[in-house]
């Protein structure tokens, strides 16, 4: 059975989507997908919910994104939240790597490096994910155009190829009209989670996808803004809608008299390269 699968959607559980689960359902059976994944931010309770309210013909894998100071990490495979035991908090949103991958595995999942190329503070040679992890994302919708990047799911895929290790794709959808923006096809022998996870493991497929425009990344940014407490991101607010009208080509920055932000990032310390 061929199938096609968008294994990195956000809902309403992540603070920058505004997809709720049935908008999901709906989107991914008018994309044609038979397989998705909803991988929220640090949380397995979207993809818990998806799984009960998912319709016949169309598989859920348990999954969630895990931020960490190597990376982004999905956790596929994995129905639960991780084991407080695993999960070694940095600050109020990452956790440390190690103990991330080996919490996934520890649970029987599946690590895979979500757009591990989004920034270019990476190689090829140094990405410190790359060792340890299961399989990488090989198209993200939401990274071709990011920061001026355009090399990043190309950088991705070799990195597949180049270690043997499984690929997926994922469109990173937060918006309406933004699922199927990446496709992993593949066949499955038989139409289970345990077919899928086999069919993925004997890396022979094909992935396409397109990018998200600046449009809509901007508005997952902003998103994010909006969904938080009032007196935890005011001060983010306009900056965050500077940005998103800078896509269609507004200047609000110049209007209000915003200086831009910095986003430099020290790549070099004592001599190696070290994760930000």
């Amino acid at each position: 059975m061929i199938c096609k699968a968008d294994l990195h959607i956000h809902s309403l559980d992540s603070v920058d989507s505004i997809l709720s689960l049935e908008q999901i359902v709906r989107e991914a059976r008018a994309a044609g997908l038979n397989i998705i994944a909803v991988s929220d931010h640090n949380s397995y309770s979207g993809s818990e919910k998806l799984q009960a309210l998912a319709p016949e013909g169309l598989l859920v894998v348990p999954s969630a994104e895990y931020a960490t100071e190597c990376g982004h990490i999905l956790a596929l495979f994995v129905p639960h939240q991780l084991e407080e035991r695993y999960l070694v908090p940095i600050d109020d949103y990452h956790f440390q790597f190690r103990e991330v991958v080996e919490g996934i595995h520890a649970a029987g999942g599946l690590a895979v490096v979500a757009h591990p190329f989004d920034k270019a503070r990476y190689t090829l040679e140094n990405h410190p994910a790359l060792p340890h992890v299961d399989g990488v994302e090989a198209h993200n919708g939401h990274v071709g155009i990011r920061d001026g990047y355009d090399g990043a799911n190309r950088l991705a895929a070799r990195a597949a190829i180049g270690r043997g290790l499984f690929f997926t794709a994922g469109s990173d959808a937060h918006n309406p009209g933004e699922i199927g923006n990446a496709v992993l096809t593949l066949e499955l022998d038989e139409f289970t989670l345990d077919g899928f996870r086999t069919a993925l493991l004997r890396r022979r497929g094909s992935v396409w996808g397109r990018d998200a425009s600046r449009a809509k990344l901007a508005r997952a940014q902003l998103n994010k803004c909006l969904k938080r407490p009032w007196p935890k991101c005011l001060h983010k607010l306009p900056r965050r809608l500077a940005v998103y009208a800078a896509s269609f080509g507004i200047d609000l920055l110049k209007a209000l008299h915003i200086k831009p932000k910095n986003r430099g990032a020290t790549l070099i310390e004592g001599g190696e390269l070290t994760c930000p």
